[in-house]
């Protein structure tokens, strides 16, 4: 740089910590007008030398340039020393980045990030790990910044201690096309980044934990972990026999609808790795492999009833089942490029499981008055299931445009065999007794592959994107049943054992039960989008991204199905599907979007068939089936502050037009149900949300929590009697009102407290004559307690209320107290932790459950896990590596 160089513009550039890497700055120049030419970029900070970099403008459409990282020297001067004293604050904002500190927040000894993210100010946590910060839906869950866990959140939710964690990140990240043109291609999404204390960069940590508790209840748990600027491995193990894990809960959130079913044993294990061939991401690879294993125990006790005019349908059972499941699960990914010129991402994902059932059943169907019939099953079911998938996305940009392609091929296989004795009788005299040995074996095969390419024309402001995709869907399925009680010299009550020769057993093939087929689909996708960027240029609208879509889809189905003769069905559509999105603000951020989407029924519900192998459910197709399209729109409001001030509001509303119902119509005399789908119009619904996160003092010691939210759910169905055939459509207004607020109160680094609430109310109405009105709530109230106490001592406790209140029938209106809590102490400068855990100790958790809606009432008991209390021990290692 001389003195013939005119300086064009200055800008600050953004300075972060980034593991592995020290000290990285980022920058933009944004509304410069620029020719054809050459540049030069300089970079200043105090404490280092200056550093350059050349760059070239080959085109005006050319709305970004990127630059090669500026390594810059350090140039040391001795400064005075400071002293430095920091508040632990649980959250700020930096630019549209939302940054937790760890250290903020009390937890119990032994909790892991699951744990901490529940308690994150504006976060919530479900129950199948899906994260949610100030309304919107985490995508991905990185550590330092790496997917590491991006398809598999949960491992690291349950596995990754958190006293590992430093800071938590939520920010909207780039995806790979936006990272390649360096511009918003519509592929950013929302990411929870996880970062370490820098002790666990570059070393092996982990821990070990066993515990033993009463009534039989034991766990042991192990886990490890290496990260570096190189490489992630990640492995565990885990075998308990807690019921799908279930522990102590302490975050408040946790209610006795939450319970699993049944009583499962768990023995499960990881193993995963990355490895990382630079620093920018561009170049690395991935394998999670896990496999695990489940025998459960599932006791069911069941009250089903219908609400039909003049008189009720009510179903009773009983039923036990074991069960043994084996899975193995691998997924793989290899991601390659260089940063500027090209991308590609390939994913490799094979998945197996293999289930057994032993299962007995015994159940009684009645009306009003009377018993109709009474019915005894034995099953035994064996599957295996596998499932392949390969996918490659690739993306080359050539100066201001990209050429994009992507490929997905799915292949699924399943082998099943079922056992069963049937007896069934029916109180009615006239009816007889209905016995039946079956064997039931099942094979299908799907196909789906899936090829697509795109171009992208850029201006600055603005881009065109002509895409084609084409999908071909193969289905082959085989599905025989045989009658063994009809074999001659055949022990009728075995029910696990087939005729010696394949001839007798086809001799008892049940023919109007027993089917084949095998369907073709051929699925064109014409697109051309038109896509806006206030990134790369002004509009009049004030949008900072967003895009039409306007798509034509040729859809071509055939099916070929035999069963009793043959049965084809094709179908040949062209389907419409606009798709539009867009998005902008400042301060308050905000979304709008709508879509459009079609599809023919399946169509082997439109087969003209009768199914009667059971003959209790009477199973039929529908060639009347209509096409089915949905209708979609939403509206987002958002803001996220300075302050740990944070809220969110959103509008949604989707209709359907031929959604498919089916229609039940029940033989009041026999108890029979007869099923068939049919299209019906009039279902549509919407939804309102609202909530909030502040703090309620200056020093942030008090935080409030609050969302809010309103459903209207306009559902159309189709059930009734035999004497009431004519009068079908059955309309039904469900509206569902609720809201949910915690209060966290932190007065120092050893204490907090968090009182939380919750309430939900249900109004369901219909003009049916005999319909009965539902007005009928649900709420709990609880306090969480985290106490450090003297002599390294943690103390932690959760009781909630959860009560419902409003239905009529008195069985469904109940209450429950449900307390767990912990005590803990930690020895050998917290590398053991040793722990007492209580699960329902007033043991009023109750195993029954109740729903209820427009159509009926269902009270369905199971068993379950019983209160235990477990004392456990944990050891935490951390182990450097060996310095050369």
């Amino acid at each position: 740089m001389n003195t013939d160089c005119t300086i064009i513009a200055c800008i600050d550039a953004t300075v972060e910590d980034v593991p592995y890497q020290g000290q990285i700055a980022t920058y933009e120049f944004k509304d410069i007008n620029l020719r054809k030419g050459k540049y030069i970029v300089k970079a200043s900070m105090l404490g280092y030398k200056d550093a350059y970099e050349n760059i070239t403008l080959q085109s005006q459409r050319q709305s970004v340039l990127m630059v090669k990282p500026l390594l810059m020297e350090h140039d040391f001067h001795e400064l005075q020393e400071v002293t430095v004293k920091a508040t632990k604050i649980k959250m700020v904002m930096r630019g549209d980045t939302i940054v937790y500190n760890a250290d903020a927040f009390n937890l119990a000894e032994g909790s892991m990030l699951d744990a901490l993210v529940a308690r994150l100010p504006g976060a919530q946590l479900t129950r199948d790990g899906q994260i949610f910060v100030n309304g919107r839906l985490v995508k991905s869950l990185l550590v330092n910044g790496r997917d590491f866990f991006s398809g598999n959140p949960k491992m690291a939710l349950e596995n990754l201690p958190s006293y590992t964690v430093s800071r938590i990140k939520v920010y909207d990240r780039e995806g790979q096309n936006s990272r390649l043109m360096q511009r918003d291609m519509g592929d950013k999404s929302l990411v929870m980044d996880v970062k370490l204390k820098k002790e666990y960069y570059s070393t092996f940590f982990g821990n070990v934990e066993a515990g033993m508790g009463t009534n039989g209840r034991f766990a042991l748990k192990g886990f490890g972990m290496k990260s570096s600027r190189k490489e992630m491995l990640f492995a565990f193990t885990n075998i308990n026999n807690l019921s799908d894990n279930q522990k102590a809960d302490m975050t408040g959130r946790w209610t006795p609808q939450d319970t699993p079913n049944g009583l499962v044993t768990n023995r499960s294990a990881n193993f995963s790795y990355a490895r990382f061939f630079d620093s920018n991401m561009d170049k690395w690879l991935t394998t999670q492999n896990t496999i695990s294993h489940d025998d459960g125990d599932l006791q069911t006790r069941k009250n089903i009833e219908t609400f039909l005019p003049g008189s009720n349908f009510i179903r009773q059972s009983q039923s036990g089942t074991e069960s043994k499941t084996t899975i193995f699960d691998s997924q793989n990914a290899l991601r390659y490029g260089e940063s500027g010129k090209y991308s590609t991402m390939t994913n490799v994902d094979f998945h197996y499981k293999r289930d057994n059932k032993y299962a007995n059943a015994f159940s009684t169907s009645y009306d009003s008055t009377a018993i109709l019939n009474e019915l005894i099953e034995r099953d035994m079911d064996k599957s295996e299931n596998y499932h392949l998938k390969l996918a490659n996305n690739s993306s080359l940009k050539y100066i201001t445009d990209m050429l994009h392609s992507d490929f997905n091929m799915e292949y699924d296989k399943l082998h099943g065999s079922n056992f069963s004795l049937y007896d069934l009788n029916y109180v009615d005299a006239s009816q007889t007794r209905d016995f039946r040995n079956r064997y039931l074996a099942n094979d299908s095969r799907h196909w789906d592959v899936k090829e697509g390419v795109a171009y992208d024309w850029n201006w600055p402001g603005w881009s065109l994107r002509p895409q084609y995709q084409y999908e071909y869907k193969y289905n082959k399925t085989n599905n025989a049943l045989y009658r063994l009680d009809k074999l001659e010299n055949f022990d009728s009550t075995r029910y696990d054992l087939l005729p010696s020769s394949r001839a007798a057993l086809m001799k008892v093939l049940d023919a109007n039960n027993s089917y084949y087929y095998t369907e073709y689909q051929n699925h064109h996708r014409l697109m051309l989008e038109w896509e806006i960027n206030g990134a790369t240029g002004h509009n009049k609208m004030n949008i900072e991204y967003g895009y039409i879509r306007f798509p034509l889809r040729l859809v071509s189905k055939n099916l070929y199905y035999t069963r009793m003769g043959r049965h084809d069905v094709s179908e040949r559509e062209v389907f419409f599907e606009p798709e539009a999105f867009f998005t902008g603000g400042n301060s308050v951020r905000w979304e709008l979007s709508a879509d459009i989407k079609s599809e023919i029924p399946d169509l082997v519900k439109k087969v003209d068939y009768l199914d009667d192998s059971d003959p209790l459910y009477l199973i039929s197709g529908n060639p009347e089936l209509k096409n089915i399209h949905r209708y979609q729109a939403s509206f987002l409001l958002r803001h996220e502050g300075n302050g740990q001030r944070m809220w969110n509001a959103s509008v949604k509303y989707g209709k359907t037009d031929n959604d498919i119902a089916y229609a039940t119509l029940y033989d009041m005399r026999t108890g029979v149900s007869t099923i068939k789908p049919v299209s019906v119009n009039g279902n549509w619904r919407m939804e309102g949300q609202t909530g909030f996160t502040l703090p309620l003092d200056s020093a942030r010691r008090w935080t409030l929590d609050n969302s809010l939210s309103v459903r209207y759910n306009h559902n159309v169905d189709m059930t009734n009697t035999e004497e009431n055939a004519s009068s079908l459509r059955s309309i039904v207004n469900n509206w569902q009102m609720g809201d949910e607020v915690k209060l966290n109160f932190r007065p120092n680094d050893r204490i907090e407290f968090a009182l939380h609430a919750s309430g939900t109310y249900y109004y369901i109405n219909s003009q049916r004559s005999d319909f009965k009105n539902i007005h009928a709530g649900d709420y709990l109230v609880g306090l969480t307690t985290d106490l450090q106490l003297p002599w390294k001592i943690a103390f932690g406790s959760d009781i909630t209320l959860y009560a419902r209140r409003g239905y009529y029938d008195s069985m469904m209106n109940t209450t429950d107290w449900v307390w767990n809590a912990h005590l803990s102490r930690s020895f050998m400068k917290g590398a053991l932790v040793a722990k007492l855990t209580g699960f329902d100790l007033l043991h009023q958790l109750s195993s029954t459950r109740y729903e209820m809606n427009a159509q009926g009432r269902t009270e369905v008991w199971y068993n379950s896990l019983p209160r235990y209390i477990m004392l456990s021990l944990a050891w935490k290692f951390n182990v450097s590596p060996k310095r050369k």
